[in-house]
């Protein structure tokens, strides 16, 4: 049976932070898909195969913390990494409470890398 690559999907209002994840995790063999609002995600539902999220915590509109919270509303254990330039308290304390890791903005992409293999569980090489 084949095993299907993971996709990583990018929630990020700034295009140029989308472009450049998305370069780089293409890069690594990962099948790639980017929205620019959580509203955006939310409509299109990409949620098929194995996939992990990253995703900005503050954007216009949704914020990344109303999307982690309508996902885990709706039953999808989807795993998520957050970023954000905008690091405080309150953030790091909602996403140590649900488990997930926060990058601050800008990160290195070993940084990142190592992110989404964590939330992916190894699933595209096997582990």
């Amino acid at each position: 049976m084949e095993r299907k690559t993971p996709t990583v999907l990018i929630v990020d209002d700034d295009a140029s932070v989308r472009k450049s994840v998305q370069t780089l995790l293409r890069s690594t063999g990962y099948t790639v898909q980017s929205f620019a609002s959580g509203e955006e995600l939310l409509a299109k539902d990409p949620f098929e195969g194995p996939c992990c999220l990253v995703l900005d915590v503050k954007m216009p509109g949704m914020s990344g913390l109303d999307v982690q919270h309508r996902l885990a509303m709706s039953g999808r254990n989807v795993p998520i990494i957050f970023m954000t330039a905008h690091a405080n308290a309150q953030v790091h304390a909602q996403a140590r409470q649900a488990g997930v890791p926060v990058l601050i903005k800008p990160f290195n992409a070993e940084t990142l890398i190592d992110a989404v293999e964590a939330a992916l569980g190894g699933a595209m090489w096997g582990n």
